[in-house]
């Protein structure tokens, strides 16, 4: 895995010179992003997807890559997919954090936390372990403060090996485990009712 500097996948400056209303009609609108490693802008510590009020990114990663953090929807919306074939090591990884946020990831490839994986903290979250997907943590809470979502549908493998997993701490959370998906915990798993 290499280590990776920092990126903020945020929308550009707002520009002081007007643009030209002939050229505004003709620009094409870009609503997603896909960054492939190598360029300065994929090589990150800190890898923030959805990060602004009313943003909308999205980014996908296709090759091995290690991340200190990802935090996917911290107050605008973001998803995250991880190819098949690649495997990807963050120590946290969060989706959904603030009240608006909306978060997704999308993983057929492997994911590796090795502490705390979060779903819907204060805001929706969703994470989809596809089939011949892979994702490994030491923590896992979804639907953790009040009024918060987390969804987790597993077709693939997700495995917490540490502390406990932690459905509906406060919030709302659904598990749908689907297409011969498994899910195991060790020590703990708390389900709230």
């Amino acid at each position: 895995m290499k280590s990776n500097p920092v990126v903020s996948c945020r929308p550009a400056a707002k520009r002081k010179k007007k643009i030209p209303s002939s050229l505004l009609k003709k620009a094409p609108l870009i609503s997603s992003i896909i960054l492939t490693f190598g360029s300065p802008l994929a090589d990150a510590q800190l890898l923030h997807i959805g990060d602004l009020p009313d943003s909308e990114e999205f980014f996908q990663i296709t090759e091995d890559a290690s991340y200190g953090a990802i935090v996917v929807g911290g107050n605008g919306t973001g998803t995250l997919e991880i190819i098949e074939g690649v495997s990807v090591q963050t120590s946290s990884l969060a989706l959904g954090v603030g009240a608006d946020a909306l978060g997704t990831g999308i993983f057929s490839g492997t994911l590796s936390v090795t502490t705390t994986l979060q779903i819907g903290l204060s805001g929706t979250g969703t994470m989809i372990v596809e089939e011949g997907g892979h994702v490994f943590a030491t923590f896992f809470q979804a639907g953790i403060y009040n009024n918060s979502s987390g969804t987790t549908i597993v077709r693939g493998e997700l495995s917490i090996n540490g502390n406990f997993i932690n459905f509906g701490e406060s919030g709302d959370s659904t598990l749908i485990i689907e297409n011969g998906g498994s899910v195991s915990a060790t020590p703990l798993l708390a389900v709230a009712l």
